[in-house]
């Protein structure tokens, strides 16, 4: 029986796969995302106290050390995102089932307009950080301001 082991381009016959597509978020993403806290109002992943995001993750059905994690760092936070996600986890944030959540066609500015925005605050403010950035550019995600301060002082670094 030649060529029985040849890879071809049939599907084959056994169970198909029923995991989730594989979901990326970059961190600015995961830092805006919102959980919904028992008697309160939503808060981001970036801002939610170790004890929030603990009792959310759990919540959620994410299986973490039985004791529960004291301190959750910006990084773990979303490391257990995203390894949640890639099992196939879905995740429940206060903004997906929330009737403001803006739709995909919207009219929020896309990563190049907040970069231009950006450019012309930090040339008036050169000493600005990051959280100044945020408010002044009306973002609620230090971490994506941040992201977009450090593209604009690279994109000065090139033009130098």
């Amino acid at each position: 029986m030649q060529g029985t082991s040849d890879r071809t381009n049939e599907v084959s016959a056994g169970l198909q796969s029923t995991r989730a597509e594989s979901i990326s978020l970059e961190p600015w993403d995961i830092a805006e995302k919102l959980l919904p806290i028992a008697n309160g109002q939503p808060i981001s992943v970036e801002l939610a106290s170790d004890a929030q995001f603990q009792a959310w993750i759990a919540s959620q059905g994410v299986p973490v050390d039985d004791a529960g994690i004291a301190e959750w760092s910006f990084d773990d936070r979303c490391g257990v995102i995203m390894y949640a996600l890639s099992c196939g986890i879905v995740l429940q944030f206060a903004d997906e089932n929330n009737s403001e959540t803006i739709p995909e066609n919207n009219s929020e500015p896309d990563f190049l307009e907040w970069v231009a925005r950006a450019r012309v605050i930090m040339r008036d403010n050169p000493e600005i950080d990051s959280a100044g950035l945020a408010e002044a550019l009306g973002i609620s995600s230090k971490l994506y301001a941040h992201t977009i301060k450090v593209y604009v002082n690279a994109q000065a670094q090139e033009g130098a």
